[in-house]
């Protein structure tokens, strides 16, 4: 894994012995943060990039085929290598099973993770564990969910880091008992921004945290079969919630097209958001598997008008982990800096020189400058 400092060109990786470095874009400043041989694994940046947060599995002696894990938990450090402080752990050394953490993501100000309480099992994992915050601070606790899965599209951060939209309900499938839920970092005010005859992913906060953008579509049920989830996942539309009252709009309705993870311009005048051909989405003649679909990168007003192909030519599996598609490894984009009318409103692409700098979307074959209007 690796992940570049929020702040500077400075990039984190974890190395094969259990280590995270550090090193400058040019490959200089090369530095051990966490000590090799500390079981470090998944890790995030802190919003400010002086700390880095990560997951620690430390594994005992054993022997070729069997070491015992001793210890996991979720560790912060400072960017330097400084001041390693555990954050939560409530593993029981000597037992083959028990309680492990499975980090997702900071808050804004830097004041919580968010992270899966479950256990060491990779698959009941897959089926969704509770959804918890910890305070950095001291290690304070407050539970969210009951059943979540550990993806992190599945949690967005108000940008004041006061609340937390994430998506609600276990089951592998994410076409399935998944709906998107607003609360307030103390687990208070939670409101529900989706309906329950709708399967909801993919929460994306506004960058004035009045409004989150998601994926929905009709809800399926964990029986269903390939072809019932390539009939769901082509039904999938961006919806628009207010973050206050849940009051939601659909914004795009192109039955040509399935549609999923809205990304929001730095300024909040536009989403960028995937689109899958729907005549693509379709499995196997024996209703195993399925095949790769046609990928497309669009750009519409946060309002749902102006919508317009950006990107073309990408591909993937249209089914994913059970309808979940991890869109970061596809591609990125670099949404700018935000930008204000004297109004106080959103200015729009042409009368905005942060957007003109801001539409580059990069996929794994080529770095793509968006058009303008």
């Amino acid at each position: 894994m690796w992940q570049w400092s929020p702040v500077e060109d400075h990039l984190a990786f974890v190395d094969i012995d259990g280590s995270i470095r550090t090193v400058n874009a040019d490959g200089s400043e090369s530095r051990e943060v966490v000590q090799a041989g500390s079981g470090a694994a998944r890790f995030y940046w802190s919003p400010d990039g002086r700390s880095i947060a990560y997951e620690r599995w430390l594994y005992g002696e054993g022997t070729e085929n069997f070491r015992p894990l001793v210890d996991q938990g979720l560790w912060v450090v400072d960017a330097d290598g400084s001041n390693p402080r555990e954050v939560f752990s409530e593993w029981e050394a000597g037992e083959e099973m028990s309680v492990a953490a499975y980090l997702l993501e900071w808050s804004p100000d830097g004041r919580y993770l968010a992270f899966i309480k479950g256990t060491n099992s990779a698959s009941l994992l897959a089926d969704g564990f509770p959804l918890y915050l910890v305070s950095v601070a001291d290690g304070s606790q407050t539970k969210l969910s009951s059943g979540s899965l550990a993806y992190d599209a599945f949690v967005s951060w108000s940008p004041d880091g006061t609340r937390i939209a994430y998506v609600k309900g276990g089951g592998r499938e994410a076409t399935a008992g998944k709906k998107i839920v607003v609360a307030g970092a103390d687990g208070s005010a939670k409101v529900a921004l989706s309906t329950p005859d709708q399967a909801a992913i993919n929460p994306s906060w506004s960058p004035d945290g009045s409004r989150v953008a998601f994926v929905a579509g009709p809800a399926g049920d964990a029986t269903s079969t390939s072809f019932d989830q390539a009939a769901l996942v082509r039904s999938r539309r961006i919806w628009v919630a207010d973050s206050n009252t849940g009051d939601a709009h659909q914004l795009t309705e192109d039955a040509n097209y399935g549609d999923d993870y809205p990304q929001w311009s730095a300024d909040g005048s536009h989403i960028l958001f995937v689109r899958m051909k729907a005549a693509d989405i379709s499995p196997l003649p024996d209703g195993l598997g399925s095949e790769d679909a046609t990928v497309e990168l669009w750009l519409m007003r946060s309002d749902g008008t102006e919508q317009r192909k950006v990107v073309s030519g990408l591909t993937t599996s249209w089914l994913g982990y059970y309808g979940f598609i991890d869109w970061s490894q596809l591609f990125d984009w670099y949404p700018g800096a935000g930008a204000a009318s004297s109004a106080g409103e959103t200015a729009p692409p042409s009368a905005s020189p942060a957007f003109e700098q801001i539409p580059t979307a990069f996929s794994k074959q080529y770095f793509a400058q968006l058009p303008q209007q």
